[in-house]
């Protein structure tokens, strides 16, 4: 393999970002999408939208840049080193850089991928008293090898198409979620067979779940209700317990236990302290309110609490995922809900016929979703075992492909 060595700094081109003044109205809730880490601090490859947006006047009149299509942003400051490359035009804050590859030397493609590999490299460079930082001198420490075009462009290819499939996977599971929240938000929200029993109109459904359904809605403490059913507590339909702290030395990568924060995973071990359906809940900080769920044994970090329903679960798990948590939350320097106020929350509760027609839909719908989570896992996994032998030419083209076609995935 023909290569030659650079530093990274001499193939990228670094831009600087910044923030408009925020006392100037006028140059906020714009239609320019203005990122900050928080936006892209995951494991995707794009940023496809970014939490607030500028107008013309606010990207005129501040420091920040556009960055185009393909572009890459890199966080610099606080959570170092989190990549993402954008797929629209955005604007950015001055915690990141901006970066776009020379063209004589390789593309932003492979270049997201190089970026990948020598984060580590990055962030042990980092330094600052307060948050760790890296600066435009730490891109001349960093040094790279450039193989040749045609080299970079089969590398993308295998790396990419991997990156397609876990893409490809997450929006399988958006619309599974959109069929299990369309079809509570019916049932339990709108009330729609109800509705149409009241109306005189078909519920179109089947007879069998059409007859579980009344037909007179009456009033109660929670508004107009289908008669019959009745409000209770989630203390009274699920078990609420704390997290608890993970011990560092007890974080394991080749552990088989995922360890959940308020964000999801955050780590693994070996250790568990659920072994079954729950419902994770972030109850502090920036992810107060934040709900993840698992079919599998595992770990709640003490950032979040553990809801696992004593019957129905997928109803328990729709409810609380159309719930609004902003009343509960209470703390002046962070945000925090205590598990005494998520007991509290009310739910109306139809008959256990309904319910068990329910849970028996949505519980393939969430076994689908568990199997697409898992395939991606395995997905990710395998990009990131390909990636830095690819890149570091350890391993060869043909090898890559082989190695993918015997994983069956």
């Amino acid at each position: 393999m023909s290569k030659k060595n650079f530093r990274l700094s001499e193939i990228i081109s670094l831009i600087g970002g910044g923030t408009p003044k925020r006392s100037m109205k006028e140059y906020w809730n714009g239609d320019i999408p203005w990122l900050v880490v928080s936006d892209f601090n995951n494991d995707s490859r794009y940023v496809e939208k970014s939490s607030e947006k500028i107008t013309q006047l606010g990207l005129d009149n501040s420091s920040t840049k556009l960055l185009k299509p393909g572009m890459l942003i890199i966080s610099a400051r606080g959570t170092v080193g989190k990549l993402a490359q954008l797929n629209s035009e955005m604007a950015f804050s001055q915690s990141c850089y901006g970066i776009d590859a020379k063209t004589e030397f390789t593309n932003n493609d492979y270049l997201y991928y190089l970026l990948k590999v020598k984060i580590k490299e990055l962030q042990s460079l980092a330094h600052g008293s307060i948050f760790d930082t890296i600066i435009r001198s730490t891109f001349d420490n960093i040094f790279v090898d450039i193989p040749s075009h045609k080299e970079q462009e089969q590398v993308v290819s295998i790396l990419s198409n991997l990156d397609k499939k876990i893409k490809n996977n997450e929006e399988q599971n958006k619309t599974l979620e959109q069929i299990a929240k369309t079809l509570f938000k019916s049932w339990f929200i709108d009330f729609d067979p109800v509705r149409a029993k009241v109306e005189g109109r078909p519920t179109g459904l089947s007879k069998e779940i059409s007859d579980l359904f009344p037909s007179e809605l009456i009033d109660s403490e929670l508004g107009e209700v289908p008669k019959g059913w009745h409000a209770t507590d989630l203390k009274s339909v699920a078990k609420i317990s704390g997290g608890k702290v993970l011990d560092k030395t007890e974080f394991d990568e080749l552990g088989e236990v995922p360890v959940y924060g308020g964000n999801g995973i955050m780590g693994w071990t070996n250790k568990s302290n659920i072994s079954d359906f729950a419902i994770l809940f972030g109850r502090v900080g920036a992810n107060c309110g934040s709900i993840h769920w698992v079919y599998e044994t595992a770990w709640v970090g003490n950032n979040a609490s553990s809801i696992v329903p004593l019957n129905h679960g997928e109803f328990v798990l729709q409810t609380l995922l159309m719930k609004d948590f902003e009343n509960l939350r209470s703390g002046s320097a962070q945000p925090f809900i205590s598990n005494s106020a998520l007991g509290s929350i009310r739910i109306l509760m139809p008959s256990d016929d309904i319910l068990d027609h329910y849970c028996r839909l949505i519980h393939s719908i969430r076994l689908r979703q568990v199997l697409i989570s898992n395939e991606n896992k395995l997905l990710s996994k395998l990009r990131d075992t390909l990636m830095p032998k690819l890149i570091s030419g350890e391993l060869k083209i043909p090898d890559a492909e082989s190695l993918i076609q015997e994983a069956n995935i």
